[in-house]
């Protein structure tokens, strides 16, 4: 009943009873003990990790407006790929997915915004996206 089977709490510290969840005995949800290598504590110290990911891509977001608030178009893609483009004012973002393993291709006609920690090549007006790799740039007037 629910979708209690497949969720559990956010492991807060690896070394932690229920992962720092809760200092009850037994919390509402469990927390499987393979959880506790996922704990934030332990995150913090992968530069890799999920987390620092998480962190640093809302970080670099916020650098472009468009992002935040912009209005959404989405654009014609691959069936793998998700391409969308966020407007405000005069700045036009333009937002490619790869959902797949397998790299896909999209064209793009302006200029790529790096530091966003996506992977992606470009070449020409073709943009490559590795599997599950992303692409940002600023589309030309």
């Amino acid at each position: 009943t629910g979708r209690e089977g497949c969720r559990t709490p956010m492991p807060l510290y690896g070394a932690k009873t229920n992962a720092g969840f809760t200092t009850a005995n037994e919390g509402w949800l469990p927390v499987p003990p393979e959880h506790a290598r996922r704990a934030v504590t332990e995150q913090e110290k992968d530069p890799q990790s999920v987390l620092n990911f998480t962190q640093h891509y809302l970080k670099w977001r916020k650098s472009l407006p468009a992002l935040i608030t912009g209005s959404l178009k989405f654009e014609d893609a691959h069936k793998d790929l998700v391409a969308f483009s966020r407007t405000r004012g005069y700045e036009t973002v333009f937002c490619a997915f790869n959902f797949s393993r397998d790299a896909g291709t999209i064209p793009f006609k302006g200029t790529p915004v790096g530091g966003h920690g996506l992977e992606y090549t470009t070449q020409g007006e073709t943009v490559t996206l590795p599997g599950f790799g992303g692409f940002f740039g600023k589309k030309a007037a």
